[in-house]
């Protein structure tokens, strides 16, 4: 598996589930967001992340749109 390290776009959002201030959320932009692992799987849609990887089970993991991937880096791993 490759070791990656993906910067992508997430939704952001005032986060208190009140009403806000038009002004304050007008300037509400996308969370750029850095996510390191190994790829498990990847599609023409995403990509599966794995944070930890085991005899049998794996965990930390996660599926980024491709969409939402502004840039990807493959890291070396020692072994």
């Amino acid at each position: 598996m490759k070791l990656v390290i993906i910067e992508w776009l997430d939704a952001q959002s005032m986060a208190d589930g009140g009403w806000q201030r038009r002004k304050d959320v007008e300037k509400l932009t996308p969370a750029v967001v850095k996510s390191v692992g190994w790829i498990l799987e990847e599609t023409k849609d995403h990509v599966t992340l794995i944070a930890h990887d085991g005899d049998t089970e794996v965990g930390g993991d996660f599926s980024i749109p491709k969409a939402c991937i502004k840039k990807r880096r493959v890291l070396k791993c020692p072994t």
